[in-house]
């Protein structure tokens, strides 16, 4: 199953790890399984070509989003929360990509 984990500047570092966490725990007990569903291919996507920071400063690279469909739709998009929790910056954090 495809996976695409949304990476956005100032995204919640645990919230982007328990994702990353979870999913690869289920890749590594799935072989504990007598029938063992398909892994996860897990993709980190962002929305530019360039590295993105969390909210704590840590750089995680992604690859670009692909809009236009080339390389087929993800089963599963997973968008982690940001770390802004008051309306004003959490606000601009979502419409910061649309200007």
């Amino acid at each position: 199953m495809n996976v695409e984990v949304l990476v956005l500047d100032g995204v919640f570092d645990s919230g982007l790890t328990s994702v990353l966490d979870v999913l690869q725990s289920a890749n590594e007990l799935r072989g504990e399984l007598p029938q063992p569903p398909p892994p996860w291919e897990i993709s980190l996507v962002g929305v530019r070509d360039t590295p993105v920071r969390t909210g704590s400063g840590f750089v995680v690279e992604t690859t670009p989003a692909d809009l236009s469909g080339a390389r087929g739709r993800p089963d599963v998009l997973v968008v982690p929360g940001s770390t802004h929790k008051q309306p004003e910056p959490l606000l601009a954090w979502a419409t910061a990509d649309e200007q």
